[in-house]
């Protein structure tokens, strides 16, 4: 628990719905969570991407989009509080694995390959270029505004 914030205390805005609105074989349950880590800890993050979770009285719900079969699934697991530590790592595992998928607007886990690097190197020295550009704009205004007579 980080923060000091049970999973159980997050009210997520919206809600998202059981199972898939044009399939009824999208929605799976598990008696506790350790029945679920036993079928899914091997299941590929990418294949099986865990987009949301909510935490209501003793279930986990969880709910994946399924990117090879454009899908989505729910799962909703009973749990107790008890499973709290060993469900915020799971969670924490997925929710590291969906930021990444969000690279370059999220700042934790990038991995930069080489066109990636030459890409934001590029984006940096037009960056300086236009701070640059500004602040030759910044002498030129100043020494415009130098040659206005000062009020006394």
């Amino acid at each position: 628990m980080k923060n000091n914030i049970h999973l159980w205390n997050i009210e997520h805005p919206y809600y998202c719905s059981e199972g898939n609105y044009f399939n009824n074989e999208c929605h799976i349950e598990y008696d506790n969570f350790q029945s679920f880590i036993n079928e899914w800890s091997d299941a590929d993050e990418d294949y099986n991407l865990l987009f949301r979770f909510d935490w209501e009285e003793n279930t986990l719900k969880l709910y994946y989009m399924m990117q090879r079969k454009a899908f989505n699934k729910s799962i909703y697991i009973t749990v107790n509080q008890n499973d709290e530590p060993l469900i915020y790592a799971f969670l924490e595992q997925k929710y590291t694995h969906l930021q990444s998928l969000w690279t370059p607007f999220s700042s934790n886990n990038i991995k930069i390959n080489a066109d990636s690097k030459l890409y934001l190197e590029d984006k940096i020295k037009m960056h300086q270029m236009a701070i640059d550009n500004l602040n030759i704009k910044k002498q030129e205004l100043e020494k415009l505004l130098a040659e206005f007579p000062k009020d006394g």
